[in-house]
């Protein structure tokens, strides 16, 4: 049997292939990304008379590329936790998304005596309590990646157990739609134990503001990328606090959809000392933006920039000539101005001006 596989991306022939195992080992990955837990062990049966093609998969698992998306309220009927925990170990399962799972203390602790190698998990949904975080924090020493979402359970109690916790590894924590976590959660995590973190993202409606900040600002130098987008509460007092504080190793920053902030928390951001390595910044969104906090970021300190995204804002024409003639962002190469109130006269004098500069409209 031949294998057709085609490239609409490259737009090239099509390419026939006598066996599946000849297929490239990313493709393979890509594929079985797709597959639910039963179609993989229909998909072990396969592969026992396929060797090569065998190796290729389980080196794909082994090695952390591939995403094992369980869904318990749906697996529950279909295979026992005994039997998955065991497909799971068998197979060194490096990369887990738990959802819909109500994880007490005791099951927990039972999946992670099993699952101890594992480097990266996303977990939430209804079922998702501080207890079970607490177990998580204790149990799984070698996590680097931990993506805790969709929970309306979680508290400041279960952030708090994160940070005390054993994850000296961690280095990326999302905090997504965990709408009962406030400021003191996140003040809790900044004094913990995670010191490696260097990817923060916090979306908790609107209940992160300036004191929150300050914690991150102040505890987290290791930090390379903070996105706190939509957190309405921010000011433009958390924006000074942003380029002042100990994040000298930030690269990329996003505070889109910020609706507190104006030009004047912009005017503190680029002239603060402490943003210098920033490469990307988006302030997309951001009702309080206009051509004065887009001329103190052309003419500031933040010399490193390569994006910037100022998307949906009140930038104009006068505020796209401060671009043009700011001396502040030499190594700008991306710029998206989608939404902003701009003419394309306007438009058309910035591309002639810096013609190397990447413009999304």
């Amino acid at each position: 049997m031949s294998v057709k596989v085609v490239c609409p991306v490259i737009k090239k022939e099509a390419v026939c292939l006598s066996s599946f195992s000849e297929l490239p080992t990313e493709i393979i990955t890509i594929i079985i990304t797709y597959l639910t837990i039963l179609e993989w062990s229909d998909l072990d049966i396969v592969l026992c008379t396929h060797c090569e093609i065998r190796e290729k998969y389980l080196h794909a698992l082994k090695s952390g590329e591939i995403l094992v998306n369980i869904d318990f309220d749906w697996l529950k009927t279909k295979i026992s936790e005994i039997k998955l925990l065991n497909w799971l170990v068998a197979r060194g399962i490096r990369v887990v998304s738990w959802k819909n799972i109500k994880l007490s203390l005791i099951k927990t602790e039972k999946i992670a005596k099993k699952l101890s190698f594992l480097q990266k998990l996303t977990i939430g949904g209804s079922k998702l309590r501080d207890k079970a975080l607490a177990a998580i924090a204790n149990g799984f020493p070698n996590l680097n990646t931990l993506i805790i979402e969709s929970s309306n359970r979680i508290t400041d109690d279960g952030i708090k157990a994160i940070a005390n916790g054993r994850l000296i590894n961690l280095n990326l924590l999302h905090i997504l739609s965990c709408n009962r976590i406030t400021d003191t959660g996140i003040c809790d995590m900044a004094g913990g134990n995670l010191h490696n973190l260097k990817s923060l993202r916090i979306d908790i409606s609107n209940r992160l503001g300036n004191t929150a900040v300050a914690a991150i600002a102040n505890s987290f130098s290791n930090l390379d990328s903070l996105d706190i987008t939509c957190s309405r509460n921010l000011s433009n007092e958390a924006l000074s606090i942003l380029a002042n504080g100990n994040l000298h190793n930030l690269l990329s920053l996003d505070i889109s959809g910020c609706g507190k902030v104006s030009d004047n928390g912009l005017v503190a951001l680029a002239n603060g000392c402490g943003l210098g390595k920033l490469q990307s910044l988006d302030v997309s969104c951001t009702s309080g933006m206009k051509n004065a906090g887009l001329a103190a970021i052309a003419n500031g300190r933040l010399c490193n920039l390569q994006l910037l995204n100022i998307g949906l804002t009140n930038i104009t024409d006068l505020g796209l000539v401060s671009i043009m003639n700011g001396t502040g962002l030499p190594k700008l190469q991306r710029l998206i101005i989608a939404g902003c109130k701009h003419t394309d006269m306007g438009l058309m004098n910035l591309k002639q001006r810096l013609p190397h500069l990447q413009i999304r409209v």
